[in-house]
């Protein structure tokens, strides 16, 4: 390899790794907005929204979608939009997101000794792009999701079965005082107010869900009130994602929550991460319940892509 074509692939992959860096970058400025307090709440919520939207996307693709387009409200590859009719339009420029790529071992021959070994596989991540809806032009998209009703009485049925599909047990009765549910520290079963509205008990049975699923064992030790007002606000931020990806807007002081615990962005990030993982957890297992019932129709454009798993052809992996 001649000296002019080794330094033109070492810029290459200096500038796609500087890709890669700019979108780990855009997620730590997220997480700074978070931790202020004068426009901290604003950020969070937003988060929250794109979270229940790109549930299937990573945290950090969220992120970057949010940065680089935060009215977007579906996104997709060049190649997804196609399948469904759209095209993207002349001159629009995609958002950047992380895209995940695995090789294979291989057999490697050393050319002067003729020695074969064995190079382990490797996963690396590069940037691939995807476009929003408002980007694209053609076919109308149809509405894949049903009418929940008023009484959320068919959400409620899905989040029981889905919440015992993840292996926690879910039981009705009667709690004295103004409590709607708990969850156990040891066991994550799940108990609620059987005297409550299927309204309330939607939201109660995902955030006891979120307990049970991120906070097990802090639950069931001694806090400090800093503590507990994170894992109650990463819990109820949890719910109102679920809440709002099956079409209801419920209120949020997670923001406040984590600014409480501290202040560090660093602190801030991995609460963001804890729930984005959390809430899509709770939404895919949802999602099939409901499909199972007849309440949602599978929509076949979030089957055929998650995360960049059809991007853009131009994606390109970072060693």
């Amino acid at each position: 390899m001649s000296d002019t074509t080794a330094s033109t692939a070492e810029g290459k992959k200096a500038d796609r790794k500087a890709k890669v860096d700019a979108i780990h970058a855009t997620v730590l400025q997220l997480a700074e907005a978070v931790a202020d307090p004068n426009h901290g709440d604003e950020t969070f919520n937003n988060y929250l929204r794109f979270v229940s939207q790109f549930h299937q996307y990573s945290y950090n693709n969220v992120c970057s979608v949010l940065a680089h387009r935060p009215t977007a409200s579906r996104i997709a590859g060049f190649r997804a939009w196609l399948k469904v009719g759209r095209y993207v339009k002349k001159g629009e420029k995609g958002i950047p997101i992380l895209v995940p790529f695995h090789r294979e071992s291989r057999t490697v021959v050393d050319e002067a000794t003729g020695e074969e070994t064995e190079e382990p596989g490797r996963v690396y991540y590069g940037v691939g792009y995807v476009f929003d809806v408002s980007q694209t032009e053609g076919e109308p998209l149809p509405n894949f999701k049903a009418d929940l009703g008023e009484d959320g009485k068919s959400l409620l049925a899905a989040a029981v079965r889905a919440a015992q599909g993840l292996g926690f047990s879910v039981t009705f009765e009667p709690i004295f005082g103004d409590v709607n549910g708990y969850s156990n520290a040891l066991t994550g079963a799940i108990t609620l107010n059987s005297e409550r509205s299927a309204g309330i008990l939607c939201q109660t049975i995902i955030h006891e869900c979120a307990h049970s699923i991120l906070h097990r064992r802090a639950l069931g030790e001694k806090q400090d009130p800093q503590a507990h007002a994170l894992i109650e606000g990463e819990a109820e931020a949890v719910s109102v994602v679920v809440m709002h990806w099956s079409g209801h807007d419920t209120a949020s002081n997670g923001a406040a929550y984590c600014r409480n615990h501290a202040c560090s962005a660093g602190v801030i990030r991995g609460s963001l991460a804890r729930i984005s993982t959390c809430a899509g957890q709770i939404i895919v297992a949802m999602d099939a319940e409901l499909q199972a019932a007849g309440v949602l129709v599978a929509d076949d454009m979030d089957r055929v892509e998650s995360d960049g798993g059809q991007v853009e052809a131009t994606t390109v992996a970072v060693g």
